[in-house]
């Protein structure tokens, strides 16, 4: 009798460590590749990044820290500006026309726009001031846009809105769902 519960006890325990390590041999192999992926390829520091188009400059990207990553499955090749940034925008003559902040943001190189996420502050030539937690930039537009709340500060009005879209020197725009305190101007 006492050799038929010793003889269950041993199953029961063979059995448990069996599954154990059939368990452990179940489990994928880490995806090495989604691994390297999230690693950046390079890290850049005092990032420049020029924008020009039919050798005018157009932009200008900076940022204090960027890390270059490689996503494969969207082809696509990312700047992660984790430490702030500020994009410059220029007419054809390369006057600056505006320029905003933002306390992080992300270039999508091939996709063709760059995003500025977390407490963004753009201002035009007129002293005119934008704030929004997010903000892109569309290169082949020359568009500006948020579907984030938005607003903006004139030397005369503040007004509030739900989402903007803008073109590059922020002297043309329009808000959605506007709010706020704004002279109307009479043209014939």
């Amino acid at each position: 009798m006492m050799a038929n519960r010793f003889t269950f006890l041993l199953f029961v325990v063979i059995l448990i460590f069996s599954s154990c390590a059939e368990e452990e041999r179940s489990r994928p192999a880490p995806d090495l590749e989604s691994i390297r992926q999230q690693e950046p390829r390079s890290e850049l520091f005092d990032f420049v990044y020029l924008f020009s188009e039919l050798g005018q400059k157009k932009a200008m990207l900076k940022a204090p820290y960027a890390k270059d990553i490689f996503v494969a499955d969207q082809n696509e090749t990312e700047f992660h500006l984790t430490k702030g940034m500020e994009l410059f925008f220029y007419d054809s003559t390369g006057k600056e026309i505006s320029h905003l902040k933002a306390n992080q943001g992300v270039l999508y190189q091939n996709k063709g726009f760059a995003e500025a996420i977390g407490n963004v502050v753009w201002q035009n030539e007129k002293n005119e001031k934008l704030e929004s937690e997010r903000l892109r930039w569309f290169r082949k537009s020359d568009q500006v846009s948020t579907p984030e709340f938005v607003k903006i500060t004139t030397p005369t009005d503040v007004l509030y809105g739900d989402s903007l879209v803008a073109n590059l020197g922020f002297s043309r725009y329009k808000i959605y769902k506007i709010k706020g305190h704004f002279t109307l101007k009479e043209t014939l």
